[in-house]
């Protein structure tokens, strides 16, 4: 058996030994050393029992391919808090061991112990306030601290994680609070609010929480938010806009796209130096801007519907990077799609990776890059489904 990363250049042999099969059967041979986020050809040779060589086969149309692609394992739907309906985000923490869902209608957090075996609910964490409406949870590995966004009154919390206390007084107050980031060093925590044309970016110094600055941003409706080369990124739902915020001078770039749809999350190299921003628009073909970070312009725009695919229904929405791939939500037809952030391109999969439950909101990835922790909103088991490879 043979290899290669291209049609044409399939010379890496996998087996040592010949690979045995009885007369009319099917042999199989486990290839090891494969890395994520590439797709590999595949072509074999046949010995007879006289030893004489065939020649190398392959189909001439480079179909005989293989990618590493995870697999459902399991969900975290038990413990001695069952999930409840409508979770929306997720939050892992630096060690992986444990996560935190956050869950509107339930106004609380759920506690995941990633080492438990089947992982399981462990403790809930109530928001306080009237009517609370917790969304959009963002991790402070320097500080132990996972912030957590109470859109329907206007504040963010800060939850201890080594204790799971929750401070009650809010680390600050704003009108319709929509997503929050922390910068890479965890020194910054920066909100995004909208409402109405008084849409701004909230930057507050994680140690005092003291507000260092706020950054109008006018009618854009933001949600995503990604830090890049010094830069803070940020997208705009409705308005299908895309800004860029220098994050020392506060001025503000507006980026064009090819496409005109709502420009939903955005994500970047965790350490806050990649040369790419990426933005998913809610759109049924499933469209990915890439955002190169150097010029301050659009790259390229990744589709992830397949070749032939009439009828698409993607709308992707949360994104996570691992190592050099790009994991994208699509929640329109409970899919994953995998992009190649050294190539920008979309592994292109004989068929549509399955999400493990109904519309995928949002999802992180361990930090060894071997599973997938992905928050469903909808159908008959709304909770976590785990991918893994």
């Amino acid at each position: 058996m043979y290899y290669g990363t291209a049609s044409n250049a399939i010379t890496q042999k996998a087996n040592a030994g010949l690979i045995t099969a009885p007369a009319g059967g099917q042999g199989q041979f486990d290839v090891a050393g494969l890395a994520k986020g590439t797709t590999y050809y595949f072509a074999v040779e046949t010995v007879d029992q006289d030893g004489l060589v065939s020649r190398t086969m392959a189909p001439t149309d480079g179909s005989c391919t293989g990618t590493l692609v995870p697999d459902w394992t399991g969900s975290v739907m038990a413990g001695s808090y069952p999930l409840g309906s409508m979770p929306f985000d997720i939050a892992l923490t630096a060690d992986g061991s444990k996560g935190y869902v956050s869950s509107q209608a339930n106004a609380s957090l759920f506690k995941i112990d990633f080492t438990a075996s089947p992982p399981a609910t462990t403790a809930q964490i109530v928001i306080p306030g009237t009517s609370p409406q917790p969304t959009a949870l963002a991790l402070n590995p320097s500080r132990n601290e996972l912030y957590v966004v109470d859109e329907y009154n206007g504040k963010l919390f800060a939850v201890n994680t080594a204790t799971d206390a929750i401070d009650t007084t809010p680390v600050v107050s704003v009108s319709a609070p929509r997503n929050v980031i922390v910068s890479p060093d965890g020194g910054k925590i920066y909100l995004c609010s909208a409402y109405g044309t008084a849409d701004k970016i909230t930057i507050i110094d994680a140690e005092t929480r003291m507000v260092d600055a706020e950054v109008p941003l006018g009618d854009m409706d933001p949600y995503g938010m990604a830090i890049a080369k010094n830069k803070l990124y940020v997208a705009g739902p409705y308005s299908t806009k895309v800004k860029a915020i220098d994050l020392d001078t506060l001025a503000i770039t507006l980026i064009s796209f090819e496409t005109g749809a709502a420009a939903h999350d955005a994500i970047a190299r965790a350490d806050g130096q990649g040369d790419y921003v990426y933005i998913s628009h809610n759109t049924a073909d499933g469209e990915i801007s890439v955002i190169n970070t150097a010029t301050g312009t659009l790259e390229k725009t990744i589709t992830l519907k397949n070749a032939g695919d009439t009828t698409p229904y993607k709308l992707p929405q949360g994104m996570a990077i691992s190592g050099n791939i790009l994991y994208v939500a699509n929640w329109g037809d409970n899919t994953l799609a995998m992009i190649n952030t050294d190539t920008n391109e979309k592994l292109n999969l004989p068929s549509y990776l399955l999400s493990g439950g109904i519309h995928p909101e949002n999802l992180v990835v361990t930090p060894d890059g071997q599973k997938l922790y992905i928050v469903h909103s909808a159908g008959d088991k709304p909770g976590v489904e785990i991918l893994g490879y």
